[in-house]
């Protein structure tokens, strides 16, 4: 798809882009899709290839051309990115969390100290929450284009101090209070290192 909601307006290109997230989901096929709009990109791409030149420069996840660039150039193209991307719960989140278990170490009983514990199985999907003993199904969720703003208030209306970020269907990681705290202290450091 080459640039196929460069000339539409923001109402109709937000909803087709949600349009084409469910197609892709239904259809489960590769889109490869051309877009010189990053945060299009960083909305719609499970991984993207940021070119220069006619040659790759980096292709990665999203958030890691936002938090770990390759170079300068990635760095300067991605920018500051001071849109709801940049604090969308994916950026956030830990794909290492404490909070979330494979699937494999959970049937084998190695399920850790930790609350709330969310399990993972193996295609990357959310298994359940371990509760009290037990696995419950259909734990809430935080999608991984949710402003932190509205990420904070689920996970205070379920009273829980991290939950697991969705994409697609599969967990991407786990947003906790302490991913919040650190990454808003990092860009404290940051920005009185600039001043």
């Amino acid at each position: 798809m080459d640039e196929p909601f460069s000339a539409l307006d923001p109402i109709s290109r937000e909803q087709l882009q949600q349009d084409i997230q469910k197609l892709q989901l239904d259809i489960k096929k590769t889109i490869v899709f051309v877009t010189h709009d990053i945060d299009e990109a960083m909305a719609l791409g499970d991984r993207v290839c940021l070119m220069r030149a006619g040659e790759i420069v980096q292709l990665d996840i999203p958030q890691n051309l936002i938090l770990h660039p390759a170079n300068p150039f990635v760095q300067d193209f991605i920018g500051d990115r001071k849109t709801p991307w940049l604090t969308a719960v994916d950026v956030l989140c830990d794909p290492h969390s404490p909070h979330l278990v494979s699937w494999s170490a959970f049937k084998q009983n190695q399920i850790p100290a930790v609350s709330p514990l969310f399990a993972e199985d193996e295609e990357g999907k959310l298994a359940g929450e371990w509760i009290g003993g037990e696995l419950v199904h259909n734990p809430p969720v935080l999608q991984n284009d949710m402003r932190l703003h509205d990420a904070l208030s689920i996970m205070e209306k379920y009273n829980k101090d991290a939950l697991p970020v969705i994409k697609h269907g599969k967990i991407q990681g786990v947003l906790s209070y302490k991913n919040i705290v650190a990454y808003l202290a990092s860009k404290n450091r940051q920005e009185v290192g600039t001043r």
